[in-house]
């Protein structure tokens, strides 16, 4: 009886798109909430100006190949306020009222979390850049994908790069927010410190939007680690960073999940930026090139002169999403969910972010390669097949 129901629901899904999509003429919708209100609105920027970047080339070279025809694509965007109860509303507004065919995710896991349980509610294929929790991907859904590594993987070439390195830590303190996402990022570095021989004397967790960590400054100091992974959004990070010079807390090896990739965070922190390690899914001087946008260098050059900054990691795996769906419908050659979910399973694609391909549950096979600040500027570090300058180790004091 369930296999002729969902048979049922499958022709009923094909037999509506298909009529929608006969009024819709040249154009296909796609839909996103994003941050651009809120405490996460500086990402959502990031995330949007990827997304319409993707929408930009793809109609300037004449839309998405559908059949023998060629559509115009429009992504309907709504603001979610940086609240996840408002952005699990207008997913379900995008889909029931907008008539979208695909979904292009929010910022944040905590958002993705339940926005996903959405697409998954409705069957429509949701490709999203900004989440990586693994709760995301435990939960047994059918029709989401992401383009950014899982949360326990974040960190694995952090620590491999600790371990290259002559006389490198032995030691790790982990600081991280109860977010969801920072959450599973410690618990990620703890894996992979294990699978490393590295120690882990200190993990300290902190109410996330909390204003002072003097307390854990102190902590930090007692303990004297050789290296120190923070975990949280940037302007957490950017408030550990200024606690920590002004209570000259010392350490070898300091690396942040978020905020160190951008030009901005960089510029604001100043000079105490400097020797800063971070990961980053993604880094205009990789070797990757694909056909929309050409090479990695290629893309930044043209993100920049359409958006007038440097792109984040943010705003190329949000590119990288808006390729994947895209390219998805144009593999399907109709307007099926169902058919699009499909494709994006057996998706393998070359592109300037690096080689598009999904995990059995949706989750995405690259991981993030490791990065320093040196002389105001990021560069690849690890792993050694892609790094464009060696490590700065221990990295340098406050006053220097």
């Amino acid at each position: 009886m369930r296999k002729i129901v969902s048979l049922f629901l499958s022709v009923a899904v094909i037999s509506i798109f298909g009529i929608l999509h006969d009024s819709f003429a040249s154009t296909v919708k796609i839909g996103a909430a994003v941050s651009l209100t809120g405490r996460f609105a500086r990402e959502g920027k990031f995330t949007r100006d990827g997304y319409l970047l993707w929408e930009k080339v793809v109609n300037q070279n004449g839309g998405l190949k559908i059949g023998k025809k060629r559509y115009k694509v429009k992504i309907v965007y709504y603001d979610d306020e940086s609240n996840p109860t408002k952005s699990a509303r207008l997913y379900e507004k995008l889909i029931t009222d907008d008539k979208v065919i695909g979904l292009l995710g929010p910022y944040s896991s905590g958002i993705t979390i339940p926005t996903s349980s959405i697409a998954e509610k409705y069957k429509i294929p949701m490709v999203e850049a900004e989440g990586a929790s693994d709760k995301i991907f435990s939960r047994g859904y059918k029709f989401v994908f992401a383009t950014l590594p899982l949360a326990s993987n974040y960190f694995r070439n952090i620590l491999g790069l600790m371990t290259k390195i002559p006389g490198g830590p032995k030691n790790i303190a982990i600081v991280h927010s109860d977010a969801a996402f920072d959450t599973a990022l410690a618990k990620g570095i703890v894996k992979w410190a294990r699978s490393y021989n590295l120690k882990i004397v200190s993990n300290i967790e902190y109410t996330r939007g909390s204003t002072d960590l003097s307390t854990i400054i102190i902590k930090l100091k007692m303990k004297k680690p050789d290296a120190i992974i923070v975990t949280g959004h940037s302007h957490e990070n950017l408030m550990f960073l200024r606690q920590a010079a002004e209570g000259q807390l010392r350490t070898k090896f300091l690396a942040f999940s978020s905020g160190v990739q951008s030009a901005d965070f960089r510029k604001t922190a100043g000079k105490l930026s400097e020797g800063l390690f971070a990961n980053a899914n993604w880094v205009a001087t990789l070797p990757t090139k694909g056909k929309l946008f050409g090479t990695a260098a290629d893309y930044a050059k043209l993100f920049k002169k359409t958006f007038g900054y440097e792109p984040p990691y943010q705003s190329a795996e949000a590119t990288a999403a808006a390729i994947a769906i895209g390219k998805a419908i144009e593999n399907t050659g109709n307007f099926n969910p169902i058919a699009i979910r499909n494709n994006l399973r057996k998706l393998k694609l070359k592109t300037f972010y690096g080689y598009l391909h999904f995990n059995k549950n949706g989750s995405y096979s690259g991981s993030p390669v490791a990065i320093q600040v040196q002389q105001g500027k990021i560069c690849t570090v690890y792993p050694l097949s892609v790094a464009t300058c060696k490590p700065i180790y221990p990295i340098p004091s406050w006053s220097k």
